[in-house]
């Protein structure tokens, strides 16, 4: 099952299969009952929760804040600067689902990922490729890092709509609802400079990332 999940999800062909084999076999008495469908034998799951869940609270809480100082002390720029460029509104709210599926509100600076929101202008503006490109228009979730619906490192949050399509195509192996979304992605070490991302693309970085540390 394991290995036509990664066949699945993951644009190259992972070799050595019998690592994840191997691991499998040795993690079975251990691995934890899943909250969805039975024993999580699936390693990326179990893997993906433990980074997660065991890194220090404390830590997450510090850079909260001083991300959200960050926050603080930017925003009038970073406003105006929108509002120059002709973009309506400043920020992007959406509802995702957190751990175990527990929804909550994320916010971040507008991107111009909807055309509706910039006047007169379909591409993004100068000022969004920079937040973008940059990551600073993420700065709101320190807000989620402050109230511990994120941690530091895990999957991205997604629009329910989006996240549920991926979870229905990933039902054996990508267990997206069993952990903390992240501030910063997994996929942050797979995606060159400059590459285009799609939601999809992200979920393959992640799940290419986990696979690795399983080898190392």
């Amino acid at each position: 099952m394991i290995q036509k999940a990664i066949r699945k999800t993951s644009d190259e062909d992972f070799s050595s299969l019998s690592i994840e084999e191997e691991i499998i076999s040795k993690k079975k008495e251990y691995i934890p009952e899943s909250k969805f469908s039975g024993p999580t034998t699936h390693l990326f799951f179990h893997e993906l929760e433990n980074r997660s869940l065991d890194q220090d609270s404390r830590l997450s809480f510090l850079v909260g804040v001083f991300l959200y100082i960050l926050f603080i002390v930017t925003f009038p720029l970073i406003w105006g600067l929108l509002r120059l460029s002709g973009v309506r509104h400043t920020f992007t709210s959406y509802r995702v689902n957190g751990l175990y599926g527990q929804p909550f509100e994320v916010q971040h600076f507008n991107i111009g990922i909807y055309q509706d929101l910039t006047v007169g202008n379909p591409e993004p503006a100068r000022i969004q490729k920079f937040l973008f490109r940059s990551g600073l228009y993420k700065l709101p979730f320190s807000k989620n890092l402050l109230k511990g619906q994120m941690c530091l490192k895990g999957p991205q949050p997604l629009q329910n709509s989006t996240a549920q399509k991926y979870v229905r195509r990933y039902t054996d192996f990508y267990k997206r609802y069993a952990v903390q979304p992240g501030f910063i992605s997994p996929a942050n070490y797979f995606i060159e400079p400059g590459q285009s991302i799609s939601p999809d693309k992200n979920l393959k970085a992640e799940l290419k990332f986990l696979i690795s540390k399983l080898k190392s």
